[in-house]
């Protein structure tokens, strides 16, 4: 469905977001997504970031976006359940930020990989694996803030390359298909 789906560019308008080149994160607004972590390193780097979460829905998330909400790169866009609005986003972003530290493979970072985007991951076994050690990663603020730091624009081209050839290899139906076939059936 993702490879399918067309860009609605209205999300934008809709959103007031930048026209210039931004870096991208979605996550839900719960604490082991490391909003804090990466909302800081934005904070503290001045590049724009556009993130899609859905702040109203806790405590944490209302506290996040009360802090965060008027820094004058920090874009803070409500919950967006359509694909193709997700699409315009990922196609205007600089680079994707997943700061998930829980969990294993998940789907905002296996679509970003689709998008081509160039990644910086939260430093945990199952986002090393679901990129195949393609992505930078953090473990905390200052390492992303240095990451953002050292962006080249170079580095990013291979990356999101890498990354989508990744995604192209590993996350299709077909080999999710094969891999529950197997599992049912006690084989590797």
């Amino acid at each position: 469905q993702y490879l399918d789906q067309e860009e609605d560019a209205t999300v934008f308008a809709e959103w007031n977001l930048p026209a210039v080149k931004f870096d991208f994160a979605m996550a839900r607004a719960q604490s082991d997504n490391n909003l804090k972590l990466i909302l800081d390193a934005y904070v503290q780097s001045g590049e724009n970031l556009v993130f899609v979460s859905n702040w109203d829905s806790s405590q944490f998330g209302k506290t996040m976006r009360s802090k965060y909400a008027g820094i004058r790169n920090l874009h803070l866009v409500g919950p967006i359940y359509d694909l193709s609005k997700v699409k315009a986003i990922q196609k205007r972003a600089r680079l994707y930020v997943h700061g998930h530290s829980a969990g294993g493979t998940n789907p905002a970072l296996v679509e970003a990989m689709w998008a081509g985007l160039p990644t910086f991951a939260y430093d945990v076994s199952f986002n090393r694996h679901t990129t195949d050690q393609k992505a930078l990663y953090f473990a905390n603020s200052a390492d992303l803030v240095e990451l953002l730091r050292s962006f080249e624009f170079e580095w990013a081209k291979v990356c999101g390359v890498a990354l989508k050839a990744v995604a192209q290899k590993k996350f299709r139906w077909s080999n999710v298909r094969i891999g529950y076939l197997n599992l049912f059936r006690g084989e590797k």
